[in-house]
């Protein structure tokens, strides 16, 4: 992409091991919902899902057995799969854009990611102290 002037999206997956059980809450606070909401807010970043994520749109309830290690917003304790899309940078020098551009910005937001990923686990075990 980079020789032809264009850019490339892609897709990072984060795992998240050792998760303690009992972070989040049912309603509000939700963990997935807070990690979402963390991650979906990196440039760039146009799609994320928890463990088999749409493929679970496919089976029956009998089918499914995973939960992701969250269930009902609360962590199991079980490892947390988390994927998340990136789009392809618009600004190009196929588009008529000079300067520096990234052709891809998924190695770059790999690391942001997972900071990401350990604030909101670090706000949500405060949170559980706090209400211990």
């Amino acid at each position: 992409a980079k020789e032809a002037g264009d850019s490339i999206g892609g897709i990072i997956e984060v795992i998240i091991k050792n998760t303690p059980a009992g972070l989040g809450e049912p309603v509000f606070n939700k963990l997935n919902a807070d990690l979402s909401r963390a991650l979906m807010s990196i440039p760039s970043a146009r799609g994320i899902e928890f463990g088999d994520g749409f493929a679970l749109a496919s089976l029956r309830g009998s089918e499914n057995k995973h939960d992701s290690g969250i269930l009902g917003g609360i962590s199991t304790g079980q490892d947390i799969k988390i994927r998340l899309a990136f789009k392809p940078t618009s600004s190009t020098p196929l588009n008529g854009v000079e300067g520096r551009h990234d052709p891809c910005v998924v190695p770059r937001a790999l690391p942001i990611a997972e900071a990401m990923v350990a604030l909101v686990l670090a706000d949500h075990y405060l949170m559980q102290k706090r209400n211990a």
